[in-house]
């Protein structure tokens, strides 16, 4: 198999795994919203790291913008341990902001 096939076949099977990347990230905030506890609140920032980081080199523009929104919300909670004054509401409208991307990679 050449290069371009084997590369084409990478996207073609990240692409169809992204929706239920995406879906895991949704699930696993509806359950830490009712029990934010450290340590399952940084498996999820490192969930959404990682889709932020894939999406983009797979050049899933609209994922990628949407993940890095996400991250960067998360990452100043982390990064002060002021997990007891997240804004519950502001993750999840980007959480469904997220879940709403475009799958296109053009876009």
């Amino acid at each position: 198999m050449n290069n371009d096939k084997k590369m084409q076949s990478l996207y073609e099977k990240y692409e169809s795994a992204l929706p239920d990347k995406i879906k895991s990230i949704a699930t696993r905030w509806d359950t830490l919203r009712t029990q934010c506890l450290s340590e399952s609140f940084t498996e999820f920032y490192r969930s959404v790291h990682s889709l932020c980081g894939s999406s983009g080199t797979y050049g899933f523009m609209n994922v990628y913008t949407n993940s890095r929104e996400l991250e960067n919300y998360l990452k100043k909670y982390l990064q002060n341990d002021q997990l007891e004054k997240i804004n519950i509401e502001e993750i999840s409208r980007l959480v469904v902001k997220l879940s709403n991307s475009s799958l296109d990679r053009r876009q």
